[in-house]
């Protein structure tokens, strides 16, 4: 038993789809179980949620899936009188204005991260590298010339 037929041009005597970009699907309602208990399957809730007979069983429905659940909302906002929709629109776009404007500082907090961590891990290099020609005995005026550090910051990694 098939629920789920692929909508084809009838008109066709091959039966070709009537576009290679999507595909239309009907339900044969009458051929859905009537068990209303098994809410896990997607296409169910779908048809239980179209066959709702009041508001509060298809908010029931929407809420076991976020999918229903979005469009539940998108139908609320088309129903909006058009004053309401116009103060909805204006709250979405201030929304995704702020939620953008939180994503490009998050990537700007990230890039000024990476330029500190870098900075932080070329210092401690230099002075790693310090380190070690103090170990032999090399000049501090050769050492300061060679990893850009002060004369003074490698007379406190010779005493450290």
């Amino acid at each position: 038993m098939t629920i789920l037929n692929p909508l084809i041009d009838r008109q066709h005597q091959d039966h070709e789809l009537l576009t290679p970009l999507m595909q239309l699907f009907y339900i044969e309602l009458p051929k859905l179980p009537n068990d209303k208990t098994e809410l896990d399957q997607d296409l169910k809730q779908w048809v239980m949620y179209m066959n709702a007979n009041n508001q509060q069983e298809r908010q029931k429905v929407a809420a076991n899936n976020p999918f229903i659940n979005q469009a539940q909302h998108l139908l609320e906002q088309m129903a909006l009188n058009p004053e309401d929709r116009v103060l909805y629109e204006d709250r979405l776009k201030g929304l995704i204005n702020y939620y953008s404007g939180l994503g490009a500082a998050k990537e700007e907090g990230i890039q000024i991260g990476e330029q500190r961590g870098m900075q932080i891990g070329e210092r401690l290099r230099a002075e790693l590298i310090a380190k070690n020609m103090l170990k032999q005995n090399m000049s501090m005026s050769t050492i300061a010339e060679l990893t850009g550090l002060s004369i003074d910051e490698i007379k406190q990694l010779k005493n450290n």
